[in-house]
């Protein structure tokens, strides 16, 4: 009987202990934060935390070709048009729903315009990033940065 009960008891402490490998290793719950490369390689967004725990995202640096402005000139706000776009922000307002990050704000620069977006760790350093406007939707699949 005392064999059984700790034979039982190593049994749970066995599976207790394999739930949270699992979750770690689940792509789902894998943490966002961090510098990400956007998917036509052009820019590298910092998401980190926006002091309520939820993910804010700030552009840290861009490349593109000879002659394009690095400058937010699509901005609707004609004051903010001669700003740099590296310390933007772009990503900001988001919530906690299961397995990914919901009901958050994405800003386009290449634009002007703001967005509904969401986040969701994918697995193998990628980062599915979903901006709607209506029922539209758009996806992007960013490379954690090396």
């Amino acid at each position: 009987m005392i064999k059984r009960a700790k034979l039982s008891i190593a049994a749970i402490a066995a599976v207790a202990l394999a739930i949270p490998i699992n979750a770690a290793q689940s792509p789902s719950l894998q943490s966002i934060y961090g510098t990400w490369q956007n998917e036509a390689k052009t820019g590298w967004i910092k998401i980190s935390d926006c002091e309520n725990r939820t993910p804010c995202g700030k552009m840290t640096r861009v490349s593109l070709k000879p002659g394009v402005s690095k400058l937010d000139i699509h901005n609707p706000n004609s004051s903010l048009r001669k700003r740099p776009l590296v310390g933007i922000r772009l990503l900001w307002g988001f919530q906690r729903d299961r397995n990914r990050w919901t009901s958050g704000k994405i800003y386009n620069p290449q634009n002007g315009k703001t967005y509904r977006a969401t986040l969701e760790a994918i697995g193998n350093g990628k980062l599915k990033v979903r901006g709607c406007v209506g029922p539209f939707c758009r996806s992007q699949i960013w490379t954690r940065a090396q």
